[in-house]
């Protein structure tokens, strides 16, 4: 349950994956939905907070079979508030289903780099091949000869 006060959420131990899941969910959708201000009231974010933890458990494939959304309808009497208050619902829903996803793919995302060994990847030292035409006291007197062959400065 998230508390305001400390602004910390407790999670009852023993519980399945998937209701820690939709738990752990919807208590972070009460912690998004809290303005900070000292007027947060649970009972006011209950039913945003339930939905944001569907719309979440549906974006990551989880079960939601026990998810009753006609009860929230139902009990928030949503055939009968006008379109903007039915607007401001959806859109706290959203507010807090993106918080959450965000939360989740920055912490579980993909990973922001991978390592690839390229050809300048520190290792064995790679022999060069020496051409047929030259041969190894070749290769070192010209080189001694081109040295030789600048002027001394």
């Amino acid at each position: 349950q998230y508390n305001p006060r400390y602004r910390t959420i407790y999670i009852r131990n023993g519980m399945s994956e998937v209701t820690t899941f939709h738990a752990l969910n919807r208590e972070l959708a009460c912690a998004a939905l809290d303005q900070h201000t000292g007027t947060y009231s649970r009972q006011k974010v209950s039913a945003q907070a339930y939905c944001a933890a569907y719309v979440i458990a549906k974006r990551y494939g989880v079960d939601v079979t026990g998810f009753n959304l006609e009860y929230i309808a139902q009990r928030n009497e949503c055939g009968k508030k006008d379109p903007q208050e039915l607007r401001d619902f959806l859109n706290d829903v959203r507010q807090a289903s993106y918080s959450i996803r965000n939360h989740i793919e920055r912490n579980f995302g993909a990973k922001e780099q991978e390592y690839i060994t390229d050809e300048f990847a520190i290792g064995d030292p790679v022999k060069i091949p020496e051409t047929k035409d030259e041969k190894p006291s070749e290769k070192a007197s010209g080189k001694e000869k081109k040295a030789k062959s600048q002027p001394e400065r």
